[in-house]
């Protein structure tokens, strides 16, 4: 399976989609490139099926006023876009993410963000896919950075709709917003259910976010950070504010839980955040939170066990073999071989001299002592197919794209001048 031709936001770049496997790729000239991706797992949250075909499908923007639809089919993802969203304004599509099916008529639905004209627009699904104009736009007087993160697909408030995170990085002074909205028969509610904001000064609350069940209580609780990227030093931090049912009221009653890096506070703590579901059988998920700047540039990722309401003190912690290569950069978690544990991919976009490394975590042995369950050891280390700069890692995505039951994996490479291929092979990722 070849995918062609996806926009980029430095200019072009590769995609690498694998489905039910991974094997190497061959090289063809590709003058477009990739930037955000929205897909997430099924376990977690919604999956993006926009046309109802129980198939997931791929949604690609960059540095253009175009969104690219893929729709997943028994042969996986084609070679070219099902359907592209054009932006109505000149400015550029720079975010997106899987909203759910957030007016519960079966379709899954997409939001897109512009952070230069602080809109973010909400394209509802349907039997042919998504409606070529936006249903919905928000946006909020003075926030001119609205939609620089997107998060989306779960319940927070317990009212049977999926809902939807928006940050807003640079307001408040830099401190950062986070906008959440309900949704509901007619689509999202015009005004946020609730609006969190950051506190320190060029923190950059709402970095990253994503959400999920972290304690095992059946309600979806939102993890959001706060990333000092641009400036120096590179500090962060991960606040889980806990969904039982509370989101929609009194801030006052909003409980919450802060992590800060245990290695010090300037590690650029909470670039990525993801939940990963539960492989170590506690009856919590984990989170994975990734810190790029750890022993310069190096980078670092943390794996938080959900142990109830109080993730364990002492993470996991996942490093590379190399230096500067900002591994960690991105995170995600799906079950690629189909053994019912999630693996755990890590971006490292600069590594090998910036043509960068997606490292893949698989379930291997048992972990002993402060809690049971499976541990994440053994790996793989997947390569794009351009030998220059590339920054392969930078993106990822996860989904099964071809309904075989195993998790399919997306990443890409933003400043590649080649295009990278993924073979179709029903069988798991080698380790």
């Amino acid at each position: 399976m070849t995918i062609r031709r996806l926009l980029g936001v430095f200019g072009t770049a590769a995609l690498l989609a694998a489905c039910g496997g991974v094997e190497g790729g061959d090289a063809a000239r590709d003058d477009e490139g990739q930037r955000e991706f929205a897909a997430t797992d099924p376990a977690i949250k919604a999956t993006l099926d926009v046309n109802g075909d129980g198939y997931a499908d791929l949604a690609v923007s960059g540095a253009s006023r175009e969104v690219h639809i893929y729709h997943g089919g028994p042969a996986g993802l084609p070679s070219t876009p099902s359907m592209t969203l054009q932006s109505p304004s000149e400015e550029h599509y720079t975010a997106l993410a899987a909203a759910g099916d957030v007016d519960k008529d079966g379709y899954g639905d997409l939001i897109v963000a512009s952070k230069a004209a602080g809109v973010v627009s909400l394209f509802r699904g349907s039997a042919s896919g998504l409606a070529q104009t936006a249903s919905q736009i928000l946006q909020v007087s003075g926030e001119v950075s609205f939609g620089t993160s997107l998060a989306g697909g779960a319940d927070l408030n317990a009212d049977g709709y999926p809902d939807v995170a928006i940050s807003a990085m640079a307001g408040n002074n830099q401190r950062g917003r986070v906008y959440v909205y309900s949704g509901g028969p007619g689509g999202l509610r015009s005004s946020p259910m609730l609006v969190l904001s950051g506190a320190s000064n060029a923190w950059h609350f709402g970095y990253a976010m994503d959400m999920g069940d972290l304690n095992g209580d059946k309600y979806a609780d939102l993890v959001i950070s706060e990333n000092a990227w641009g400036f120096t030093p590179a500090v962060g931090r991960v606040h889980i504010y806990w969904g039982n049912g509370t989101f929609g009221g009194p801030i006052s009653l909003l409980k919450k839980k802060t992590l800060s890096c245990p290695d010090g506070p300037q590690q650029g703590f909470g670039v990525s955040v993801t939940v990963v579901k539960d492989y170590n059988k506690d009856g919590g998920n984990e989170l994975a939170v990734g810190a790029y700047a750890f022993q310069k540039n190096t980078g670092r990722v943390y794996l938080y066990h959900g142990l109830g309401r109080f993730l364990a003190k002492r993470p996991q912690t996942f490093s590379p073999a190399g230096t500067g290569g900002f591994f960690g950069w991105a995170v995600r978690a799906g079950d690629l071989d189909a053994d019912g544990h999630d693996e755990l991919i890590i971006g490292e976009s600069d590594a090998a001299s910036l043509r960068g490394q997606a490292h893949v975590y698989h379930y291997h042995g048992v972990v002993r002592g402060m809690f049971s369950g499976r541990a994440l050891s053994a790996h793989s280390i997947l390569q794009g197919a351009h030998s220059g700069v590339g920054y392969f890692g930078n993106t990822l995505a996860m989904a099964d794209y071809n309904g075989d039951g195993a998790t399919d994996l997306v990443v890409g490479a933003p400043m590649s001048l080649l295009e990278s291929r993924a073979r179709v092979r029903q069988r798991p990722v080698k380790h």
